[in-house]
């Protein structure tokens, strides 16, 4: 987690595509990507709801294995809002 970590803190830019609005001007201002904000065409969709024993079962075990992935995504946020101000 340790080495992911120092290699996530070395990269130009972070975008995370839940705020890729926000993120992908990083592109322009980081590495010169002039086109960038043209590439963004976001469409949100709202899922259906209903939660089964199931689902809340999987949900649980995708946490459980997915941990890692989770830890470091928590940290490439908190680098977002530290290095370019922008919250997730």
């Amino acid at each position: 987690m340790q080495t992911a970590k120092q290699a996530l803190s070395k990269f130009s830019a972070i975008l995370i595509l839940e705020n890729l609005p926000e993120t992908i001007p990083l592109l322009t201002t980081k590495i010169g990507w002039q086109d960038a904000e043209d590439m963004v065409d976001i469409r949100t969709r709202e899922l259906g709801g209903g939660s089964s024993t199931i689902e809340n079962d999987i949900t649980r075990l995708m946490h459980r294995v997915e941990q890692y992935d989770l830890k470091l995504y928590n940290y490439a946020a908190r680098l977002l809002q530290k290095c370019h101000g922008i919250n997730i």
